[in-house]
């Protein structure tokens, strides 16, 4: 249903899919740490293969190099795309819809995609996220709320290699139709244009960016600046 579901990506990311080469892309579903800093689980990873050891660096180059011994990399479980990984990842089950990845095809965020997906592209924030407490009018019940930003991440980042990587293919879209016009894909399309999302296009002269989220780890809010 997913997968048949993402059909519309194919116009959107036909014509980048041929501009990077996915074949080495893997995605990976746990996170890895250099240090003190931790990739997102399912991040689009380049491999270059030594006789020992692996260097993986994501597309943006806004993620530390991670080297693994091969024999380590061999033992973790490694996926081909970006939806077997999510759907075979525990800590994003039930966090995102066929109509999230398909805004991440346009090159957008949107309200409700895992927060996962925002640091996959634009890197670790500048700082810890400042956290908020409050009181749900709706509810009555506490409720919290994190905020993170980044400075300057345009100026630094090739954040558009994040979608020329992520093409059709990385998603798992499993082949490519002439025919998108179905009242499938109509319904998927409606789905995306009412989604609440920000196309990064949009933004590409920002300095600032932020982003909320709530306690589920699920974007509340995005601005740029």
């Amino acid at each position: 249903m997913i997968i048949s579901s993402l059909a519309t990506l194919i116009l959107i990311t036909s014509s980048l899919s041929s501009i990077a080469d996915t074949s080495d892309v893997i995605f990976i579903g746990e996170p890895l740490a250099k240090k003190n800093i931790e990739l997102p689980a399912c991040i689009p990873l380049t491999q270059k293969i030594g006789r020992k050891k692996t260097q993986l660096r994501d597309p943006n180059k806004v993620w530390p190099k991670i080297k693994l011994e091969n024999e380590v990399l061999s033992s973790i479980k490694q996926y081909k795309t970006l939806l077997q990984c999510l759907e075979n990842t525990a800590s994003y089950s039930d966090r995102f819809t066929p109509e999230h990845l398909a805004a991440l095809g346009e090159g957008s965020l949107a309200v409700g995609m895992p927060m996962e997906l925002a640091l996959m592209i634009l890197g670790p924030p500048n700082q810890p996220p400042a956290i908020m407490g409050y009181v749900n009018p709706l509810t009555g019940k506490p409720e919290t709320v994190r905020t993170y930003s980044w400075i300057n991440v345009w100026g630094t980042s090739g954040w558009q290699t994040f979608f020329s990587i992520l093409g059709a293919s990385a998603l798992g879209v499993a082949a490519v139709t002439s025919n998108v016009n179905t009242a499938l894909d109509s319904l998927v399309i409606a789905s995306t244009a009412n989604l609440t999302k920000w196309s990064l296009g949009d933004f590409s002269r920002a300095r600032v960016v932020v982003i909320q989220v709530d306690e589920s780890n699920q974007i509340k809010m995005f601005t740029a600046m």
